[in-house]
């Protein structure tokens, strides 16, 4: 009797654990899509998968070699990217796309046509589910005489610092509209990228900054930083940047046809005589295939985070669209604190304003890293990926504004336009320029794509 129990538990444990391989292993295939889409327009698509999964976006194009884009779902199991092309066509663009999270997968046939007839009709209904609310915590809007909180005590409710009305008073505005409006606050889902990275430019040569305000060239970067000081006779140095702030809308982007290119807008702290760089952002991704002989370009746009040397932490539960109005800031605190150079994290805050959500992601300083706060940056970079420089996404034209940075005695320092700036263009190894960034005034710039490589 007991030698049977013994065989029992065996057999029971056995179909567990197959039961367990099983659960392992459960895939499924989900509803199909089919989407038109208004030529000449990016457009976004949604797949509703399986939540927080990691997907692959596939398709074989005219040439018959297969390409892929990885985007990724959100709490809510919606997959997002867009797509483009410039004219109609009845020729489907047939897409494959495959999602995988806690050991499920689920597989999707996405079916894709440009009409701008058939996409006017539906505009009604891709608009409504455009505009549903992300999962999140609402913030509500802040009631009362708007300079009576301290900063402190607006961190620990959930609203962003308020810049100085005098010092900044245009980045007031824009504070100010976002605090007297009703807020989603997104509790980050990060994943860590591998082989993705947004470190400092290695090509900007040492004797630039004797001469600021200067000009140099960066493998990387375009865009201005700004140092804690020039390195020439001052006896009285400035004090370190602790806070760093801009806005941008996101450019949408189109790239080379079999090619994936790259670009990525930010703002940061750190990277020059330092090892380290606080940053956050938006990255734009393209792949242009040829269908039926038609170019389409498959995008992905999304937000992250990073404490260089780590990689980047993308953002996958947070929405971002080409055109949105995006608030990005970075520095040095605690939970809930305003700036400080010994805080134990590197706090980056995203806030979308066109969608009215905002995220916060701590950051661990590096091992072996001491944040300095001896530069701020405002930049468009082609980021590394695996090693390697990718070609730049071609985003026309863009502009940052209401960019400054805030030194630990609460001094507020412009992008540009003071004898601190550097500006820098992104060149490739011959020479030639792929990006530039040209000033407005002290606070606003405008950057010009010029090549992919």
């Amino acid at each position: 009797m007991k030698q049977k129990m013994i065989y029992s538990s065996l057999f029971l444990c056995g179909t567990l654990t197959l039961m367990a391989q099983n659960v392992a292993r459960v895939h499924r295939v989900g509803t199909p899509v089919a989407q038109t889409i208004a030529p000449a327009r990016m457009e976004a698509v949604t797949v509703d998968s399986l939540p927080n999964a990691v997907c692959t976006l596939s398709v074989q194009d005219d040439s018959g070699a297969v390409q892929t884009l990885k985007v990724y779902a959100d709490d809510q199991g919606q997959v997002r990217f867009h797509a483009q092309t410039n004219t109609e066509t009845d020729n489907p663009a047939s897409l494959h796309l495959r999602c995988e999270a806690d050991g499920q997968s689920m597989e999707h046939a996405v079916e894709l046509r440009a009409n701008a007839a058939i996409a006017a009709a539906n505009a009604a209904t891709s608009r409504a589910r455009a505009r549903v609310r992300q999962a999140g915590r609402i913030r509500p809007a802040l009631v009362g005489d708007p300079m009576l909180p301290s900063q402190e005590e607006l961190l620990s409710r959930g609203y962003p610092m308020r810049p100085d009305p005098e010092q900044a008073p245009e980045a007031y505005a824009t504070w100010l509209r976002m605090v007297t409006t009703e807020t989603t606050v997104v509790e980050a889902k990060t994943v860590t990228e591998p082989g993705r990275f947004h470190g400092f430019s290695t090509t900007i040569p040492i004797n630039v900054i004797r001469t600021l305000p200067s000009t140099g060239n960066s493998s990387n970067w375009s865009g201005f930083v700004i140092y804690q000081d020039p390195q020439v006779l001052d006896l009285n140095p400035p004090k370190p940047y602790d806070f760093v702030s801009a806005e941008w809308y996101v450019p949408g982007v189109t790239g080379e046809l079999l090619v994936s290119d790259d670009s990525s807008f930010w703002v940061g702290m750190d990277g020059w005589g330092s090892k380290d760089v606080l940053q956050d952002g938006t990255t734009q991704q393209v792949l242009t295939i040829s269908l039926f002989g038609q170019q389409w370009a498959l995008t992905t746009y999304y937000a992250w985070a990073e404490f260089f040397p780590l990689g980047e932490q993308r953002i996958t539960n947070f929405v971002v669209n080409p055109g949105d109005h995006m608030l990005g800031q970075v520095w040095m605190g605690n939970a809930g604190s305003k700036p400080t150079l010994a805080g134990a994290f590197g706090v980056c805050l995203i806030y979308n304003l066109t969608t009215g959500t905002n995220t916060t992601v701590y950051i661990t300083p590096p091992s072996g890293t001491t944040f300095s706060g001896n530069v701020a940056e405002w930049i468009i970079e082609r980021p590394t990926v695996n090693g390697v420089l990718p070609d730049l996404s071609n985003y026309g034209t863009a502009s940052m504004f209401n960019a400054y940075a805030k030194r630990s005695d609460g001094t507020v320092v412009y992008s540009n336009g003071n004898i601190y700036t550097l500006n820098l263009t992104m060149t490739n190894s011959s020479g030639t320029a792929l990006s530039k960034v040209s000033r407005v005034n002290d606070s606003a710039m405008t950057f010009t794509w010029l090549g992919y490589k």
